[in-house]
């Protein structure tokens, strides 16, 4: 029998009610911590695991909204840049003063933020709110160090979580950052009322399209999809534009839940390269799942990719499979373009390797596949034996 914990998959459940709290409080929120100074050219953040994802998927939102490029740096990658920079330019300050900062940690002690912050401020002391604040803080722990380190500090509002992190914190903090971007980018009158208004109703409409995903029908079929996966643990995960910001964090939910190896790429630079490692290990193929967009030209442009990883047309021959097409899966949305009927008629994928999620726009697509691929990683252990709830990850984060 398998195990049937329910932290995992209650706090799963709990998206929509906590997505909706935020969407309420965090506008009255956020206002104190909507303004960036105007010499600011550029946004930097800081983060690692879960929510530095999180930044991945809301940069190019907060580059749209607030108008100056954004790029998101790991403890790491500062540290390399550090090290670079002390052997050429000693003297030269380790911080950008033409970058506005932006920490985030779920739990607000993440060692290697911490250590970053510190380097980069490091007489910081309660900043000041408004346009003389340098940096923003982003946690789900109000009394945290990375909190009390910038007093100009963000609060998730998350609640405390009992299963792995980060499951409910990390959309979460996903909502809290394009709500923080879109509040900036009205500020900076870079989004005009408009915008500012529809990229709030599509926010607005994330938590009523999980619930959609949680209702009964998906649900089931959801069950079924996973039950088919089982039978190898090695993904690969690839989709094109926008969803495909997801995948880093459905690979990791369905490493850290389910015990499986997962590789993670857009499918037009999988094509150069990557793709061999659809040949399988001694005859055991991994699972390839693509994640279809619900733009027609995106979805149109996967399928033509998802086909040349598989198939070679050499002139003047039949064309050919180049690697084994029975762990071929698709995920898509229902108003997502389906499969091409020349498509099908070659490369016919049956039932059990398709699954359907609720109709969905740009921005609550995202939400909606990170909670499939949750749900899909719990049942995935669930169906193993495992422990999803996985006590041994409760949690390293600030070691």
């Amino acid at each position: 029998m398998p195990l049937t914990p329910i932290r995992l998959l209650s706090e799963i459940k709990e998206q929509p009610a906590l997505l909706r709290e935020i969407l309420a409080a965090q506008p009255e929120r956020l206002t104190r911590h909507a303004a960036i100074p105007l010499d600011k050219t550029r946004l930097i953040g800081v983060a690692e695991g879960s929510s530095r994802h999180a930044l991945d998927i809301a940069a190019p939102f907060l580059e749209t909204c607030i108008g100056l490029p954004f790029v998101t740096r790991g403890p790491e990658d500062l540290l390399e840049r550090q090290t670079i920079a002390q052997a050429i330019a000693p003297q030269r300050e380790p911080r950008d003063p033409a970058a506005f900062y932006l920490f985030v940690s779920q739990s607000g002690e993440t060692a290697s933020v911490l250590r970053a912050a510190q380097w980069l401020f490091p007489q910081a002391a309660p900043a000041p709110l408004g346009a003389a604040a340098q940096a923003l803080s982003v946690t789900n722990h109000e009394q945290s160090s990375l909190a009390r380190r910038f007093g100009n500090h963000v609060l998730i509002g998350a609640g405390e979580e009992r299963s792995i992190a980060a499951t409910k914190t990390l959309t979460a903090t996903l909502m809290t950052l394009l709500l923080w971007g879109a509040a900036v980018g009205r500020s900076l009158r870079r989004l005009t009322p408009d915008a500012y208004d529809k990229t709030l109703a599509q926010l607005a409409a994330v938590p009523d399209q999980i619930d959609a995903l949680l209702s009964e029908a998906p649900m089931a079929a959801l069950q079924r999809f996973t039950h088919k996966l089982i039978e190898v643990n090695h993904f690969v995960l690839i989709s094109k534009g926008p969803t495909t910001l997801i995948l880093p964090e459905a690979g990791l939910k369905l490493t850290e839940t389910s015990s499986n190896i997962v590789y993670t790429d857009n499918a037009e630079s999988f094509k150069h390269g990557p793709k061999v490692i659809l040949s399988g290990v001694n005859g055991h193929h991994p699972n390839a799942i693509y994640l279809t967009p619900t733009d027609a030209t995106l979805a149109d442009e996967l399928y033509r990719d998802a086909r040349s990883h598989f198939w070679r047309d050499l002139a003047g021959e039949s064309p050919q499979r180049a690697f084994e097409d029975d762990r071929v899966f698709f995920i898509r949305f229902e108003n997502s373009p389906t499969l091409p009927t020349e498509f099908a008629a070659q490369w016919p994928i049956s039932a059990d390797r398709l699954l359907t999620l609720p109709a969905c726009g740009l921005i609550d697509s995202l939400f909606v596949s990170l909670v499939a691929f949750q749900l899909i990683s719990y049942h995935l252990a669930a169906l193993k034996g495992e422990n999803p709830d996985n006590p041994t990850l409760q949690k390293a984060v600030t070691e």
